[in-house]
């Protein structure tokens, strides 16, 4: 990650050496790059002009936040006290928070990862996929068939007279039922 930080620290520099304000000698080049482009809906806004009390002052205000920021951390740090992590002492309190990351993943593992492997795992898989899919559908209809196998099987004996006796009672309940 340092080189990246490296490489975005440097074009942040640049950056605001380019948009330097006019207060203090810059000409905020990136300020107006893409007028061309936004000169258009630039010209239903109303200006907005601001002193240069006002610059100086947000200035001061931008520079005492930046400056309480680096003391600040240096005063919680203090970097000469810094050791490697595993010579470091437990964590506690708001610190064992940060350094497990407030929790977050323990929270996500918990409310969605735990429930959607229940979910996936008891309801899809083994309700829906070896229950339904599998039981009734494959091995349910596996089961008809073997089923109407079997009692055709036991209806094909190879006597003659068995067959009579099935197609005289077939004819009977056709009739029969067209009778009713």
């Amino acid at each position: 990650m340092t080189g990246p930080l490296v490489v975005l620290g440097i074009l942040s520099l640049a950056g605001g050496a380019l948009n330097l304000p006019a207060l203090i000698g810059g000409n905020s080049w990136l300020e107006h790059w893409l007028e061309p482009v936004t000169a258009g809906s630039a010209s239903l806004l109303p200006a907005a002009e601001v002193s240069q009390g006002t610059e100086w002052t947000l200035l001061a205000v931008a520079v005492a936040i930046a400056l309480t920021g680096i003391i600040g951390a240096i005063q919680l740090l203090k970097p000469a006290a810094l050791v490697p992590a595993r010579q470091a002492p437990a964590e506690h309190g708001l610190g064992k928070v940060l350094a497990n990351k407030w929790y977050v993943d323990e929270l996500y593992d918990a409310v969605v990862v735990k429930p959607l492997g229940w979910l996936s795992r008891v309801v899809l898989w083994k309700g829906v996929d070896q229950g339904l899919i599998d039981g009734a559908g494959v091995n349910g209809s596996a089961a008809v068939s073997r089923a109407l196998g079997w009692v055709g099987s036991k209806l094909q004996t190879g006597e003659v007279g068995f067959y009579v006796v099935l197609f005289v009672l077939g004819v009977a309940l056709v009739l029969r039922a067209a009778i009713r």
